[in-house]
């Protein structure tokens, strides 16, 4: 075995297939092949992108445990197209693929030969162990022919950590984001970089490109998102208000939403075209959101929390939303926020009258969003206020947990 690297072969697989994959690491281990899986090297408090780039890079060969939840699997995205960028054709024997269950193989992976191990038999393992130890497997009669793979190799040369990869639906097309505050835009067939996309202060995290492959979305540790033409590069716009790094990032099927998940604990819903927040989530809080369209009372959606058991409890918040810097004025005399309220909304919110609180969120231009107990309020001042002094906290995940927990207690 090659001396050059520090393993022989790294198991790129969905954990959903851990067991399949576990035991096949515990064999080849035991046959004296230098296995990196992640259960054995990663440990606690270990950046996963950075420890499974050095996997990959020491280690001679990737098995790619291939399944319908390994295509579902990002990581598994970042690990084989990290070689595929090295080597497109694997004339190196980069990579081995191995098909663990039934699936649909995408045309990037197709085209190479894999070793079935679906059969587990003997026979079976011993060409899987002699490709491990890095010695020539007897091509099977559904091997490709040469003309289906790409005969030049493709090196994409990045000066950077990739820290993840989306590639456009057409399959032409690969953004990667980097450690180095970028984003570069691959030609797949050719190698060639085509553009750099430069604008976030921090390190992008992660990238998606919309169905129609024109737009591309960046999260970044920089806590923003920002929104670029695939075609020109230019940075259509940025959406702020997370409150820590943007993780994640999904666009949905009809290109029209974006979901922003934040290290805040929070999830954001985006509308594309506007850069407008639609809706800010807590991931911790335990909470059903529901939209209301209650004009005439000024309530325009519920929270209802979920018990420890993650049951719906019926304890609830109905919230009255509002965007934008013109709904709060500062007094003059004392520099305290007023809210203007209408005569039927304070009547509606007063305890008297309302069940369950009233939440007030206000989101400002500087993209802050805060709420406050209306319902209190009123109760300590009558319902015939026409004005509220706004002394809202930060609507954050932590806040929600807190109210959560005093209406279930």
């Amino acid at each position: 075995m090659s001396s050059k690297f520090a393993f022989d072969v790294f198991l790129s697989y969905s954990t959903k297939d851990k067991i399949v994959v576990h035991d096949l690491a515990e064999r080849l281990k035991n046959d004296g092949v230098r296995v990196w899986l992640d259960a054995w090297v990663i440990e606690p408090g270990d950046s996963i992108p950075l420890k499974i780039q050095e996997g990959v890079e020491q280690s001679r060969t990737l098995l790619m445990c291939m399944s319908p939840n390994y295509f579902k699997s990002e990581w598994g995205k970042l690990e084989h197209l990290s070689l595929l960028f090295r080597d497109p054709t694997n004339t190196q024997r980069r990579f081995i693929p191995i098909l663990i269950a039934d699936c649909e193989r995408p045309n990037i992976i197709a085209h190479f030969l894999y070793i079935d191990w679906r059969n587990t038999s003997d026979e079976t393992y011993d060409k899987l162990l002699a490709t491990c130890r890095g010695r020539e497997v007897e091509p099977s009669e559904s091997a490709p022919s040469m003309d289906s793979i790409i005969q030049e190799p493709i090196v994409l040369k990045q000066g950077s950590i990739i820290l993840y990869i989306a590639i456009t639906p057409d399959g032409k097309t690969v953004v990667s984001a980097s450690e180095d505050n970028t984003l570069k835009v691959w030609d797949l067939a050719t190698g060639q970089c085509r553009a750099t996309f430069e604008g976030h202060t921090n390190s992008v995290l992660v990238v998606a490109i919309t169905p129609d492959g024109k737009t591309v979305v960046s999260g970044s540790e920089d806590k923003t998102l920002k929104v670029w033409d695939l075609a020109t590069g230019q940075c259509r716009a940025t959406f702020t208000g997370h409150m820590d790094a943007v993780w994640a990032v999904a666009i949905t099927p009809n290109g029209k939403t974006v979901v922003s998940g934040s290290g805040d604990k929070t999830f954001k819903v985006w509308d594309l075209a506007t850069g407008q927040c639609r809706a800010t989530f807590a991931g911790e809080a335990g909470q059903i959101f529901r939209q209301i369209s209650n004009s005439d009372w000024g309530i325009d959606g519920e929270i209802e929390f979920k018990n420890d058991q993650g049951e719906a409890s019926g304890k609830r918040v109905y919230l009255h939303l509002k965007s934008g810097n013109s709904y709060l004025s500062k007094r003059k005399r004392d520099g305290k926020e007023i809210f203007p309220i209408k005569p039927g909304h304070a009547k509606y919110w007063h305890p008297d009258s309302q069940n369950y609180p009233v939440m007030l969120v206000i989101r400002t231009s500087d993209q802050q969003i805060r709420w406050m107990n209306v319902s209190d309020y009123l109760a300590k001042h009558g319902k015939r206020k026409r004005q509220i002094e706004f002394d809202g906290e930060p609507f954050t995940a932590l806040n929600l947990v807190k109210l959560r927990n005093r209406l279930l207690a």
